[in-house]
């Protein structure tokens, strides 16, 4: 979950809030206040940790509204037809607003059991919708720019998924109502990917059996040393998140981090100490192709890192893109040159130990060169090309299976 989400759910706290009060309902005050009062206690030592050391956090400085927000906000549409785009997966299908209008006809009729929260979840509804517009609408800019926090809230369309809850709510409620065998609900609800090819929305429906704990990086915690280099590194070639999952599982200091080919998250005094690292640099240079025959680093910058921690390599296919498996070959070679056999092996993963170091600044690197019509990360998106499959993440796929 994103800091967002907490935001979202006490957004909708007083839209619900709200539609009990309109309907002069009386509000089960002491609980919600004591929710309330728990939820702080829970987030103040964070907030206060991280609103104290705001001005480190990278990014932090940046324009609002970002242009990244600029071109995630929705245009308005129907919520069953929605323009193809960032959003074009968050249409909802027709007998679910069908339903919805159902349950809103109840609500003005005043057959509805519980108005004050059927209100609440229209105005919950009706808030996210307009929120999903960003810039396009106007609210976004009004409550994202209220602090500086905030306006870190790059994606608006991403409160749709408040809308679609309420709306999904109103609609059971109503269905319940009119008493209808259970065999219409069930109708109701299989008729929904049905629904969305009519109105010519794409319906995408990604399921994957995870394997825990991962076979190659549960073992690593047991392994001497801090930090540990997951390759590949370079902001050009790196295009997973999966290394601060698995980094749950060692519990090692990464020498990389999140997102590193997104530029304006990435700390400058990492690049810093990359340019600054003959050994870094070099290995930078070698992943984007820039570098190839003899190569020479200065043994003591080396060093310099195992000094501070840096105990292991991690090799792994998964994180190499299928067009660039060359490149993975070819470091698998040079990390064996410059450390000797692997210290454990996982699925297509081999782990190398700095301990083997022989104190040379000097390896032969094997040749690759960048294939052709694979675009390098450009600062903002990462490199986009077809992946083998994971053993952590597709782990029938990987052992032959057929995919979910």
């Amino acid at each position: 979950m994103y800091w967002y989400h907490g935001l979202f759910l006490a957004l909708a706290l007083g839209a619900l809030t709200l539609g009990r009060l309109l309907r002069r309902e009386r509000m089960p005050w002491r609980h919600t206040l004591a929710a309330g009062a728990l939820s702080v206690s829970f987030v103040a030592p964070l907030l206060a940790v991280y609103l104290s050391h705001w001005g480190l956090v990278p990014g932090s400085g940046e324009v609002f509204p970002h242009p990244e927000a600029v071109l995630d906000s929705m245009t308005p549409h129907l919520p069953a037809f929605v323009p193809a785009g960032r959003a074009e997966y968050q249409a909802l299908p027709l007998p679910a607003l069908i339903l919805g209008g159902l349950g809103l006809v109840q609500l003005l009729r005043g057959r509805d059991e519980r108005p004050g929260q059927s209100l609440g979840l229209w105005l919950l509804g009706a808030l996210f919708f307009v929120l999903a517009l960003g810039t396009n609408g106007p609210l976004y800019e009004a409550l994202y720019g209220l602090a500086a926090p905030l306006q870190r809230m790059w994606w608006p369309h991403r409160h749709l998924i408040l809308s679609h809850l309420a709306l999904f709510v109103v609609g059971a409620a109503a269905l319940g109502r009119l008493k209808a065998p259970a065999w219409v609900s069930v109708a109701l609800a299989a008729s929904f990917t049905l629904a969305m090819r009519a109105q010519e929305e794409p319906v995408k429906v990604s399921q994957s059996v995870v394997a825990l704990p991962p076979q190659t990086y549960a073992p690593l915690a047991k392994l001497p040393g801090e930090v540990l280099l997951q390759l590949p590194f370079s902001p050009k070639v790196a295009s997973t998140q999966t290394p601060l999952i698995y980094q749950l599982y060692h519990q090692k200091r990464l020498l990389s981090g999140h997102a590193p080919w997104v530029d304006r998250v990435r700390p400058p005094e990492w690049d810093r100490l990359v340019a600054e690292n003959s050994f870094l640099a070099g290995l930078l240079a070698y992943e984007e192709a820039r570098l190839s025959g003899a190569w020479r680093f200065e043994a003591a910058d080396l060093q310099t890192l195992i000094d501070q921690g840096f105990s292991h390599v991690v090799v792994d296919q998964e994180h190499y893109p299928l067009p660039l498996r060359g490149l993975f070959s070819g470091t698998q070679r040079l990390m064996e040159q410059l450390f000797g056999k692997p210290v454990h092996r996982g699925p297509r993963a081999t782990v190398y130990a700095t301990a083997g170091w022989t104190g040379r600044g000097e390896a032969q690197l094997p040749p690759w060169t960048w294939p052709p019509g694979v675009r390098p990360g450009d600062g903002s998106q990462a490199l986009r090309a077809k992946r083998s499959a994971s053993p952590t993440f597709d782990p029938a796929v990987h052992e032959g299976g057929p995919r979910r």
